[in-house]
């Protein structure tokens, strides 16, 4: 038997088989939320002024500062939402100017990711004002009366972009009561709902796109508002084209709520559109049914919403339940695991995919092994940084990476790590 090679050997190779064949690799079609996201770097300082002014001042910075506080406790990555448009100039009268802005949202987010390594996208954008457009990443190719263009080509409005968020990083090691914080790890904090890109060009064109695409991502249900049926119905329209067009993977990455009564529902309306989705563990845990043994309630959660894979990402590992050959899921995972791993090394997508010298790999991860009906659990441990530089969009670029290896798959080089 063929002993495997470590793991760093085996993410260095599939690190330059990802940078040489990513140019040529079919595009991917983008739907999702768009939004601007104001970065802000916090400190000890930081955050105890943030603490007392929203303390001071009650309402909703009071309740905005106990979640801050309650999950900076936990360490964990999460989403913070009100109702309170007043909230981003409070939170800026505080802080002070944010660290740096950049495009928000899963699907840009992983829009980015491709693009730094020459990958092609395809995105649906109704929001065309140029601050939102400025920040969208290179490479990015829209519809606009039949025809794809590039991004940096639209002729943009000068109104403001329609959505923002604010974002705190708060680095590993950060004093908190006296204790260093031993994760890095960051809050979005919501302060409105926002709609899916509703963008008739991108829907007219894709059953004549959908046939080229190497997969789909879906993203965006878990910042919606409880009445927003249109986004939830436009959704459903583009994954039934490319279910119909044989698109795969359609892939739907969600993200952390605090309303996951909503999200689930919204989730089970397409049941059977979506043939893979993707979350953090923290959101397996959160959204659908607590702690336990992740396989088997990933196994649930893939029969129960009719798809063939559920891939649960965690910071030391990533694993998928599902129903195909064993070799392309775990290079689809470690695809995931590397570009995300290489943007946790600095505060953006990385050209160079290598993994670190400082990275570890976990032994202590869950077992691969088969399930019941046919179904199997695969796992993989990442290239895991401890001390990462950022944490914004690991999900999203780990999400990248998962579709980059399925729209790969069957040309020059795929299968062989």
């Amino acid at each position: 038997m063929t002993v495997p090679a470590p793991w760093h050997t085996r993410y260095q190779s599939l690190a330059g088989e990802l940078s040489a064949l990513a140019p040529g690799a079919p595009p991917v079609l983008v739907c999702s939320t768009v939004n601007l996201d104001e970065i802000f770097v916090m400190d000890a300082d930081r955050l105890d002024r943030l603490v007392a002014a929203g303390e001071a001042a009650g309402g909703y910075a009071a309740q905005l500062v106990a979640g801050v506080r309650r999950e900076v406790a936990t360490g964990s990555d999460a989403e913070l939402s009100w109702d309170w448009p007043e909230g981003p100039a409070w939170v800026g009268g505080v802080l002070g100017a944010p660290d740096r802005a950049q495009v928000g949202g899963t699907g840009p987010q992983a829009a980015w990711a491709l693009g730094v390594l020459g990958a092609r996208t395809v995105m649906a954008l109704q929001c065309r004002e140029r601050e939102q457009v400025d920040v969208l990443p290179d490479g990015v190719l829209v519809c606009r009366a039949g025809s794809l263009v590039p991004v940096r080509d639209l002729v943009t409005t000068d109104g403001p972009a329609r959505a923002r968020h604010q974002v705190l990083e708060i680095p590993r090691g950060t004093v908190r009561g006296g204790v260093p914080l031993a994760r890095s790890h960051r809050l979005i904090l919501r302060f409105a709902p926002i709609a899916l890109e509703v963008d008739p060009d991108f829907l007219s064109m894709q059953p004549a796109l959908a046939r080229q695409a190497g997969g789909g991502l879906l993203s965006g249900l878990n910042g919606l508002s409880a009445s927003d049926t249109s986004s939830l119905r436009w959704t459903a329209d583009v994954a039934r084209c490319w279910r119909d067009a044989g698109t795969e993977p359609r892939h739907l990455e969600l993200g952390d709520t605090l309303h996951p009564d909503e999200l689930r529902e919204r989730v089970l309306s397409l049941r059977g559109l979506f043939s893979s989705l993707g979350l953090s563990l923290f959101e397996l845990q959160r959204i659908w049914g607590g702690p336990g043994d992740p396989a088997r309630a990933a196994l649930e959660l893939a029969v129960g919403l009719g798809c063939q894979c559920v891939v649960v990402h965690a910071d030391r590992w990533s694993m998928a339940v599902h129903r195909s050959a064993p070799a392309l899921m775990v290079r689809r995972l470690m695809a995931g695991n590397l570009l995300a791993s290489a943007r946790a090394g600095a505060t953006a997508p990385q050209v160079g995919l290598g993994p670190s010298p400082a990275a570890t790999y976990a032994e202590d991860i869950p077992a691969s092994e088969e399930l019941v009906g046919g179904w199997r659990a695969d796992c993989c441990p990442g290239p895991y940084l401890a001390h990462p530089a950022a944490t914004i969009g690991l999900g999203d670029t780990f999400a990248a990476g998962l579709l980059l290896a399925g729209a790969l798959e069957g040309r020059a080089g795929s299968g062989t790590v």
